[in-house]
């Protein structure tokens, strides 16, 4: 078990790419009528391999990260501009507001609970079951101006609080 955390350590896109794999093949699994399913899946996957601090550079985050982006807006985009026709204005004004509450709602507890950074951008990550809000939270946190023993905490409540 060693030599596979000391193999994943020192090429942590192979990590990366057993997290997707595992996480495929994990998911396709059915117990019952209960399944995890592939994200979800991909997910724990990708906690469990995380707790042998593989170090993941951040181009490479980034770089998956706009992936995910993009392929979410590939799949929804067309959706999108057709959903505005008739109901879709009422609903997408019923999004912003929502939006307001959670992020409003997220700022109350996390300053009334003294949450750092991290915990607070993985409450609201949770929050609203937005899972790209991990990425560019962990991408805000990098960018400030705080010691890097500081960034990693922050990082680390990021998951600890979504």
């Amino acid at each position: 078990m060693n030599q596979i955390i000391d193999l994943l350590r020192r090429h942590p896109e192979l990590a990366l790419f057993a997290t997707l794999s595992l996480g495929y093949f994990f998911g396709q699994f059915k117990f019952g009528a209960l399944s995890l399913g592939t994200v979800a899946s991909t997910l724990l996957v990708g906690v469990v391999i995380g707790l042998v601090n593989i170090k993941i550079d951040p181009f490479t985050k980034s770089v998956f990260f706009y992936l995910f982006i993009f392929a979410i807006g590939y799949k929804v985009g067309p959706q999108f501009f057709q959903g505005l026709r008739g109901e879709g204005l009422r609903q997408a004004a019923l999004s912003v507001i929502f939006c307001f509450l959670a992020l409003g709602s997220v700022w109350s507890v996390s300053m009334l609970l003294h949450y750092d950074k991290g915990l607070a951008a993985g409450l609201m990550a949770g929050a609203v079951t937005e899972s790209a809000t991990i990425g560019s939270a962990s991408d805000a946190i990098n960018q400030l101006d705080v010691p890097p023993a500081t960034k990693e905490k922050a990082i680390s409540h990021l998951a600890v609080g979504y």
